[in-house]
């Protein structure tokens, strides 16, 4: 019997997670169809011209239903015979919020002004180019190599 085209998706999906492996058949229902840790993606691959707004939130909500409270609900979409690498992940905004965003109570560590909230001063690792913690300057370093 030849392998479905959506199990298979569902396998090539998997391979993107680390340790990722396809769910079985599942007759309780409520899990998810890839088996990932920290992920709860819910595969669609749907029939030439069928994929619209409805179908990816009606996944992404089944998604969320299946996910753990340490998993993030993700729905991976593709609409049949298209590249793997062309697949929609989509979460919606309120998850996006709830796990990428800070909470809305939150604000700015007051050393960089450049975050909005934050005082007009800052400490110079504020300084535009710089990283987080090192100095603007790449050349200004805090140990010479000429010291003991």
């Amino acid at each position: 019997m030849p392998d479905k085209a959506w199990k298979a998706f569902e396998r090539r999906v998997a391979k993107w997670f680390p340790g990722g492996q396809r769910r079985g058949p599942d007759q309780s229902g409520g899990k998810s169809d890839v088996i990932a840790v920290g992920w709860a993606p819910e595969c669609a691959l749907i029939k030439r011209g069928q994929l619209n707004y409805r179908a990816i939130l009606g996944k992404c909500r089944q998604a969320e239903r299946n996910a753990g409270p340490l998993e993030i609900p993700v729905a991976i979409v593709k609409e049949h015979h298209d590249a793997d690498g062309d697949s929609l992940v989509v979460l919606r905004a309120e998850v996006f919020r709830d796990w990428f965003l800070p909470p809305r109570s939150w604000t700015p560590p007051q050393e960089c002004p450049e975050l909005p909230g934050a005082p007009s001063e800052a400490p110079a690792r504020c300084a535009p180019g710089s990283a987080r913690g090192s100095p603007a300057d790449p050349s200004a370093s805090s140990t010479d190599a000429s010291s003991p």
